[in-house]
């Protein structure tokens, strides 16, 4: 299983408890996945100056229930996450995790590629 190490020097394997705990915590607070060599994309769905309604990324989503339709690749790779079925897209969420915003996907047809 990959693992992390933290500043301190404490290796967590992710996925596990310890992982979902520090974050909840304090030490993966300014975690920075452009630290990750090699990194591919970053699609972060709590940064409302990445997501748009369409997939031509022009309209700002950034309301819960907004639908989502690109969200811009923060690795600098131009891997952006885009839908262009209107019906397909997911939202953004009402509820926030640690004060952190998600989207919402309905289980059904909605996602991003």
């Amino acid at each position: 299983m990959p693992a992390l190490t933290l500043s301190g020097g404490q290796t967590l394997a992710l996925g596990s408890s310890a992982v979902k705990a520090a974050y909840l915590g304090s030490e993966l607070k300014h975690f920075n996945p452009k630290v990750i060599s090699d990194l591919e994309v970053w699609n972060d769905f709590s940064d409302a100056s990445t997501l748009f309604q369409g997939s031509d990324g022009t309209t700002p989503a950034t309301a819960p229930g907004d639908p989502v339709g690109y969200a811009y690749d923060k690795s600098g790779n131009g891997r952006h996450a885009t839908q262009s079925v209107a019906n397909n897209r997911p939202t953004i969420a009402a509820d926030t995790f640690n004060g952190r915003r998600g989207l919402t996907f309905d289980g059904s047809n909605d996602y991003l590629s």
